[in-house]
């Protein structure tokens, strides 16, 4: 859940950005730019602070999460696609 707390950006109609807790730790940012077909282009991105930690990675693998690049890419496709869903054609 993102708060007062963990938020690092927050301008009205251009970004949003926020910082996980442990033992994540990383920042995730949306930005919303005008597209040329007058649709709003959302880039999401995503940076760790720190390395993950071991029993962390443990169930990482355990759930077949091994490959977190992909695992990411994936969950972020997914996030894209459902506010897309949402919000075209309004």
């Amino acid at each position: 859940m993102v708060d007062d707390r963990n938020l690092t950006e927050n301008v009205a109609g251009a970004s949003f950005g926020f910082l996980t807790d442990s033992p994540s730790e990383s920042h995730w940012r949306y930005t919303f730019a005008d597209a040329p077909d007058g649709a709003t282009l959302v880039t999401e991105t995503m940076r760790k602070h720190t390395r993950q930690i071991r029993p962390v990675v443990f169930v990482q693998d355990i759930s077949g999460a091994r490959d977190r690049r992909a695992h990411l890419e994936t969950g972020m496709a997914t996030t894209l696609a459902n506010l897309a869903a949402r919000f075209e054609g309004r």
